[in-house]
């Protein structure tokens, strides 16, 4: 039933793009695909891209595709994710945002999986935002979620600076005791500046977590470079 209403709202959304106002495309490389710290590349460079269409009414959707590389013996080479939103104003500054966001992995469709969240972020440049699945990375009734706390400050027209603490918890379910490398939970930050310029974003920053016994957990420096091209 979950999973069969994601993909009605996704698809439904998708259905009323000819009324959208707001489309925008995005490419990206970067030296890692790291999520939520942990290399999902084997450490190497990503492509990264994305399709985003807006509405009026706060509504959006989009999809988001990259390499992926998990070693040898594993068939998954991308992943290709589907998401869709509700995103307001609500005061002076202040914004929330709710999205469902399928997960799909091309070579092995069994680590597909729902996901969805929710923000609110303050005129401080705040956002906390939280994730939750019944499904992680395919596994079935394995509870999953991740809170995260990130904060930017902007230095002036270009340049910024960025923080972020993540705090990820395998809540119940099959192996959920020993689910990240022989623990339930793991904390990962990042540190860094950002800068945009000539209508190009860059990002570079230090990430790490607090796993020890896996070198795709390693801390390490983090470079991207990302151009957005908007269609009205």
């Amino acid at each position: 039933m979950k999973k069969a209403l994601i993909a009605s709202v996704i698809a439904s959304s998708f259905a009323f793009a000819a009324n959208a106002t707001d489309y925008s495309a995005t490419l990206t490389g970067a030296s890692d695909y790291l999520f939520n710290g942990i290399s999902q590349t084997g450490e190497d460079p990503a492509i990264q891209g994305s399709f985003d269409i807006g509405f009026d009414n706060g509504f959006y959707v989009g999809t988001w595709a990259s390499n992926v590389d998990f070693g040898s013996g594993d068939d998954a080479n991308a992943e290709w994710d589907f998401y869709a939103g509700y995103s307001q104003d609500f005061a002076d500054g202040w914004n929330y945002d709710l999205m469902i966001n399928q997960y799909t992995y091309v070579g092995e469709s069994d680590y597909n999986y729902p996901e969805v969240s929710a923000a609110i972020t303050a005129p401080t440049d705040t956002t906390l935002r939280v994730w939750y699945t019944w499904k992680q990375f395919g596994q079935s009734n394995l509870d999953h979620t991740y809170v995260q706390l990130h904060q930017g400050y902007a230095i002036d027209e270009i340049w910024g600076l960025e923080a972020a603490y993540t705090y990820s918890k395998a809540l119940s379910g099959p192996g959920a005791d020993t689910y990240w490398y022989g623990k339930d939970h793991y904390s990962n930050w990042l540190v860094g500046v950002t800068a945009s310029y000539q209508g190009f974003d860059f990002a570079l920053n230090w990430q790490d977590t607090d796993i020890d016994n896996a070198k795709e957990a390693d801390g390490r420096i983090f470079f991207s470079v990302s151009r957005t091209f908007d269609f009205k």
